[in-house]
């Protein structure tokens, strides 16, 4: 240690004598590591009080509170009463408050008996503005399935075959003829292009057709969303394991060949190995153990080691202070260090805490930063609500600088030396968070190892953990944070997020509520909430879309008036929520039935690139939105069934991703751009196929394969990743099979296809399970051309088995086992088994009697 009160005198001819700072570069000695306590701080205590650059703690809004918290000072501090002791510390200012909205006039819906929820659009457009202030907000009225993960795209499930209750409404409004269904009408979306309100008939699936004609498998549907069965307490569902009473479904007679396969059984605890399926390349850490963590160098000041010397010590060394203030746990003593304004030093249980610098006169950050040896790429700004820099922090040192208004740029006015403490870490992390994720995981680490009861700092990582594909990670992380703080709004929106990732949506709404029904005087907790809810009713097991357009649109009116505020934090989360609620609503209607949806979407697609493209522009907003942006308007073209040209917005997507990969210096970023990315170029793919536009289609799935084989890396993959990733190069494989003819390379993508699609789904996928079935047999005719006739025979056969357990289970029509049946007759009889041939003959012609003696798709 160097005694900085002699030191001083031997630095004063330095180049920058009027400041001194040599000085103080002499007296910052390294202290002891084996010294410095991290011991954890107490939640109502702020460290260094009184130091003027030190980060307070960040207020978590908890649920129930009437206002946004402050930091909390001691009992026994007292606050500042003097223009001095005002500005003597670096304030954070709090957003301001706005006011309690009036009610709005909607009013609950009632519940009705309907097997699955009517969908009422809001008559809102996209410019509502509303007030929406104390809503009162009925239970959901279904349950969640028990999936271990949900899909990406908005669900649209098949309903059981023996549904009793009408169809959905047709595209044009008039709904569909059912037996005994009273006649609605169903204004759906105006000639305007704006919602309506309409009223149309219960959704539900479609009722069972005897006798219906051959189910084509190829081209594949128009959507790669993974279906959900219906969940066990709705009336129309037929039991697994249980055999239809559909007429002309015959008996199901065991699948027999020479090379008769075994169905690959399902990885253990849902555990999936898709290596043999990625690529060679470069590979990333796991996010969730960071790498080497920097090294911590707290600041010895003229012998004061800051957490470690008592009182008792500081007066030996220093000697009586000019000044003293407080007492206990809030003890300052103000001394005299030439050349210095003052010094004061922050006590806490009788240790010092702070020291705070006054410097007199002002410097630049550039010169006091090189005079201190500080450097700038570890610094991390502390703002005021409007953004402008207060001061910068370096978490690794405890060290802070604290500006004054300057001619040309702030001037350095205070240095303050701080404990080393989680907060500030924390602060840095958010940061970070939006770009460079490695970095901000590394710095996470660092505070819950200072301190494991900082609950941000584990809600921060469940955020960036979710972000790179770690779901189960982010749960444990989300979880820490709710046990050390169980009401607080952030944490409980987040796990809800991660739980309808998991399926888990009733759980996941009982988050939702709480946060609904404890922040209606904040505005853009509402809105966040509204937003999720919404989602919530649109990605469920039984998709709700009205009530979903209804909860999105909720949002928009609560945030639209917050876009302008000056507050920066308010200002950027307003534009954030009004780019996804506006594409979410585009979604609703992209997947819903509704009059003129084609250009109700576009215009909210529209609406969300704008806001996007301007908050880009005004630095409120990041290139991730402005991507989102793209990824979702790729999947409201899929939910349009070829009603939309997916083409624009594809292009636009590549061309943002270039952009943003160009700028990326972080591989966990990189790796998840370019998932999201290829996931939003898969569903481009699907939007062209539907089309018919088959060059593009097949331009766009390549492009979406060699993104997302390099994104996957270093994610969390289950059973429904295998088979979401079979489908892909399925689709790819499809169309040169159909539409070119070229079975050489249609098998060469069926190669990485058919290991993924022979896998059984898991029982929240098994609704799927027909069409999973249908792609394999479908796969097999290429084989079969190709002369590849044993592999051809065990496509078909597996892909057959999966149908027919789909037929029990009643999510596939018997007739569409025609085509498998014929197809396995066929190829028994061309190999010279006629026995066999005949069986599969006799149960084709049960199912449908026009049955040809021809492979079919």
């Amino acid at each position: 240690m160097c005694h900085g009160l002699r030191a001083c005198n031997r630095f004063r001819t330095f180049r920058l004598p009027a400041l001194g700072l040599a000085c103080l570069l002499g007296c910052f000695c390294v202290g002891n590591s084996a010294t410095f306590s991290a011991a954890a701080e107490p939640a109502t205590r702020v460290v260094g009080q009184g130091a003027p650059p030190i980060v307070p703690p960040r207020s978590t809004l908890r649920i129930g509170d009437a206002k946004r918290p402050t930091p909390q000072t001691p009992a026994a501090a007292a606050a500042p009463t003097t223009e001095e002791e005002r500005n003597s510390r670096l304030q954070i200012h709090r957003p301001a408050e706005t006011p309690p909205q009036p009610p709005s006039q909607l009013k609950p819906r009632p519940a009705t008996p309907q097997p699955r929820l009517q969908p009422q659009p809001s008559t809102a457009t996209p410019n509502a503005k509303e007030p929406v202030g104390n809503l009162t907000v009925r239970s959901p009225a279904y349950t969640a399935s028990s999936a271990t993960l949900a899909p990406r795209a908005p669900l649209a499930p098949r309903a059981p075959l023996r549904a009793a209750t009408p169809p959905l409404a047709t595209p044009n409004g008039t709904p569909a003829v059912a037996p005994q269904a009273a006649k609605t009408e169903a204004t759906g979306i105006g000639a305007d292009g704006l919602l309506g309100d309409p009223t149309p008939p219960p959704i539900a699936g479609p009722t069972t057709a005897t006798g219906a004609g051959p189910q084509v498998f190829s081209p594949p549907p128009v959507s790669d969303t993974i279906t959900f069965p219906p969940t066990r307490s709705q009336g129309n569902q037929v039991p697994v394991g249980a055999t239809p009473t559909t007429p002309g479904l015959p008996d199901v007679i065991p699948l027999t060949s020479p090379t008769q396969p075994v169905l690959p059984t399902s990885p253990a605890d849902g555990a999936t190995d898709l290596s043999s399926d990625v690529s060679p390349a470069a590979t990333v850490d796991d996010p969730a153990s960071p790498g080497p963590l920097p090294k911590l160098e707290p600041v010895d000041f003229n012998g004061v080691l800051l957490g470690e010397s008592t009182l008792e010590e500081v007066l030996k060394a220093w000697g009586e202070p000019v000044r003293r203030q407080g007492a206990g746990n809030d003890l300052k003593l103000h001394y005299k260090i030439d050349p210095f304004e003052s010094v004061e030093v922050t006590f806490f249980e009788n240790k010092a805490e702070a020291i705070v610098i006054e410097l007199g006169n002002r410097f630049p950050p550039t010169e006091v930063l090189k005079e201190l040896a500080l450097n700038e790429a570890d610094a991390i700004a502390v703002e005021d609500v409007e953004g402008n820099a207060l001061g910068v922090v370096f978490p690794e040192r405890g060290v802070s600088l604290r500006y004054e208004p300057g001619p040309d740029v702030p001037l350095v006015a205070t240095i303050g030396l701080d404990r080393i403490s989680a907060r500030p870490f924390v602060l840095r992390a958010e940061k970070r968070s939006a770009e460079f994720y490695t970095a901000a995981l590394t710095d996470l680490t660092v505070a819950t190892n200072l301190d494991a009861k900082n609950s941000r700092a584990h809600w921060l990582r469940a955020k960036l953990l979710q972000k790179v594909g770690r779901p189960r990670a982010a749960m444990e992380a989300i979880e820490s944070a709710l046990k050390i703080d169980t009401k607080a709004a952030d944490y409980l929106l987040t796990r809800a997020e991660l739980l309808a990732d998991e399926a888990l949506f009733d759980a996941a709404l009982a988050d939702n509520q709480t946060v609904v029904e404890g922040t209606k005087s904040l505005p853009l907790y509402q809105a966040r909430a509204w937003l999720q809810r919404g989602n919530l009713l649109a990605g469920g097991a039984r998709p709700d879309y009205g009530q979903a357009i209804d909860a999105h649109t909720r949002a928009v009116r609560l945030v639209e008036p917050l876009a302008t505020e000056k507050n920066r934090t308010l200002r950027c989360g307003a534009k954030r929520v009004l780019v996804e609620a506006h594409l979410a609503i585009a979604q609703d209607v992209a997947w819903g039935e509704w009059q003129s949806k084609e250009t109700v979407v576009e215009r909210w697609l529209k609406k969300a690139e704008a806001i996007a493209v301007e908050g880009r522009a005004s630095g409120d907003l990041s290139i991730d939105v402005l991507l989102d942006v793209y990824v979702r308007a790729s999947a409201a073209c899929v939910g349009m069934q070829g009603g939309a040209d997916p083409l624009v917005w594809a292009e636009s997507l590549r061309t943002t991703t270039n952009l943003a990969l160009a700028d990326c210096n972080d591989p966990l970023r990189r790796k998840q751009i370019q998932f999201e990315a290829g996931m939003g170029l898969y569903d481009a793919l699907q939007s062209l196929h539907a089309r018919g536009d088959i060059d593009n289609a097949l331009k766009f799935g390549t492009e979406a394969v060699e993104l997302i084989q390099q994104g996957r890396v270093g994610r969390d993959e289950t059973p429904i990743d295998a088979y979401r990733f079979g489908r892909l190069y399925f689709r790819i494989g499809s169309l040169y099979a159909v539409k070119r003819e070229d079975h050489k390379t249609a098998v060469e993508w069926f190669e990485r296809a058919a290991p993924l699609m022979e896998r059984p789904l898991i029982e929240a996928a098994a609704a799927d399970r027909g069409r999973q079935g249908e792609t394999l047999v479908s796969m097999g005719i290429s084989y079969w051309a190709l002369g590849n006739r044993e592999r051809a025979l065990q496509l078909t056969n597996v892909g057959a088995g999966y149908m027919q357990q789909a037929v029990r289970d009643g999510v596939l029509n018997a007739s569409a086992m025609g085509v498998a049946y014929s197809n396995l007759a066929t190829m028994h009889r061309q190999l010279g088994d006629e026995t066999t041939s005949r069986k599969f003959v006799e149960m084709a012609t049960r199912v449908e009697p026009a049955a040809g003696g021809v492979l079919r798709r």
